[in-house]
């Protein structure tokens, strides 16, 4: 693991933004229904996982998806670190409920596709 998958976890959790982890060991149409099923808005994606997502950056680009990169060598267009530096001001913080999601686990689909729990 790296310092950044905690500090998502953690940033998910201040703004209310359910997180959602992808199973790298999923093949592409598991993972493709685990990003629509959830409706991810940013994936935050570790250089050394870039190759799972290489040939499908235009059809995630497409779904509306805002890509992220991290770690040396990830050639995407935003840089976590990069956007880190860039922030001012104080950050606007919801109220949180007792009820609010706080994150999706996908189950392995065994007997079919995965399913959020």
């Amino acid at each position: 693991e790296s310092i950044e998958v905690y500090e998502h976890f953690f940033a998910c959790m201040k703004i209310a933004a359910p997180r959602v982890g992808l199973n790298t060991g999923y093949v592409w149409p598991e993972m493709l229904h685990v990003l629509k099923d959830s409706e991810v808005k940013f994936l935050l994606l570790d250089t050394r996982c870039r190759h799972l997502v290489a040939e499908r950056l235009d059809e995630l680009k497409a779904l509306g998806i805002t890509l992220i990169g991290y770690g040396a060598g990830h050639g995407l267009e935003r840089d976590y670190e990069s956007l880190l530096a860039k922030a001012e001001g104080e950050p606007h913080w919801p109220a949180l409920a007792p009820d609010d999601i706080l994150f999706v686990s996908y189950t392995s689909g065994t007997t079919g596709v995965p399913k959020g729990v």
